[in-house]
């Protein structure tokens, strides 16, 4: 059977109008699977679940972003040659059935999975800016639309923040809903068309999905520091609205701890300069230092300034690592880019679904300092597999 392979990208220089719709669109894709950071607590209230289970909904929305990156992209893909709320408690409705609960907790997890699972098209929109980049530039544009992916996460904070208060958890997942699909239709007229050649059934494109993760190393080495960097962003992200239920915040304040945490996603654009330059490993390591910097001022400073700190720091560093590992994996190999930037996305976000799922449970058996610890320790795994990977 012959592989399947896409046609050659059209090389074109990205407007900035253009880059600024693609890192728009990854951004609103990404917030939808993340309000439940921020929901968590109402969410948990309304539906009777422990604080901790209520935020399973992210896990399970990055294990369906798995899930979409396995099973849902690859017919794109050629097989390739291997080469909640706060400031007071929500008051409870009457309670409902047992039945009808157990059905209502059933439904909000498969939709968060649903949500990841479909969220696959961020990882489709870099892919094709990078296949219609020029080499030279290709750094700046991925750091650009995937810096819009970051902004769209932590945006998440301050639009649950408000909307939730305002419409509730349904209704702004309802918003939400009717946004994405209102882009969709922008983005139906200016997405460059790439069209698949050759012919292979859908159970051949799935199992042969692994196949270059198998035979390259730099590919296995990048995704393992990423997974274990991702790791510790959603450990901070998932566990720190726990945290600042702990200070006398406002919903403003709240609301503005997702904005400056988001502050760090502006190194992206910096970071695929340079890394266009050849200096990815060093954006590399010095990613992994600030990452380390933020989580120790979080574990010596127990204040929302010092919590701050860390959220810019951590989106900094694990943002220049996203950017100069995804640069260079578009580039291994052109023709099997998209199954090569799938294969890296899947496996760093099992890693960001083990650190979400990790929180609660740290928090409850060491309260928060366990948090930067183990962060800490997710960090030096990736330092040390760093070490070991032989400059791009």
């Amino acid at each position: 059977m012959a592989p399947v392979a896409l046609t050659a990208p059209t090389r074109s220089s990205f407007t900035p109008a253009k880059i600024s719709l693609f890192a728009g669109q990854c951004g609103l894709i990404a917030m939808g699977s993340y309000y439940a950071q921020l929901l968590e607590l109402s969410i948990a209230g309304e539906l009777r679940l422990a604080p901790h289970f209520a935020g399973l909904m992210v896990t399970f929305s990055q294990i369906g972003y798995v899930a979409g990156l396995l099973l849902i992209a690859p017919p794109w893909r050629s097989p390739g040659k291997p080469s909640p709320h706060f400031g007071g408690a929500r008051r409870l409705a009457p309670l409902p059935p047992e039945r009808r609960l157990i059905a209502e907790r059933v439904v909000l997890l498969a939709a968060s999975f649903g949500i990841g699972m479909f969220s696959v098209a961020v990882q489709m929109l870099v892919a094709s800016a990078s296949a219609a980049t020029t080499e030279s530039a290709r750094g700046s544009v991925v750091g650009w639309v995937t810096g819009g992916l970051l902004v769209g996460i932590l945006a998440a904070w301050p639009v649950a923040n408000v909307a939730g208060d305002l419409i509730g958890w349904r209704g702004l997942y309802f918003v939400q809903a009717a946004a994405i699909a209102s882009s969709a239709l922008v983005m139906a007229r200016i997405l460059p068309t790439r069209l698949p050649q050759g012919s292979a059934s859908y159970g051949v494109l799935v199992t042969t999905f692994w196949q270059p993760f198998a035979a390259l190393s730099e590919l296995r080495r990048r995704a393992l520091i990423q997974a274990a960097l991702f790791g510790s962003f959603s450990l901070f992200w998932t566990a720190a609205p726990l945290k600042l239920a702990q200070y006398d915040l406002g919903r403003t304040e709240v609301a503005l701890f997702g904005l400056i945490g988001g502050v760090g996603a502006l190194v992206a654009p910096m970071a695929g300069r340079a890394a266009d330059r050849g200096r990815d490993r060093l954006i590399a390591l010095g990613g992994m230092f600030a990452i380390a910097a933020g989580f120790a001022i979080s574990a010596a400073v127990d204040t929302p300034q010092a919590l701050c700190a860390c959220a810019i720091l951590l989106g900094a560093g694990v943002q220049a690592n996203l950017v100069a590992s995804q640069r260079r994996i578009l580039s291994l190999d052109e023709r099997a880019g998209h199954r090569l930037n799938g294969l890296f996305v899947a496996f760093f976000f099992l890693g960001g679904a083990a650190g979400s799922a990790a929180a609660g449970p740290l928090m409850t058996l060491g309260g928060w300092v366990a948090i930067p610890l183990a962060g800490m320790a997710c960090t030096l795994i990736a330092a040390v597999l760093a070490g070991r990977t032989s400059p791009a």
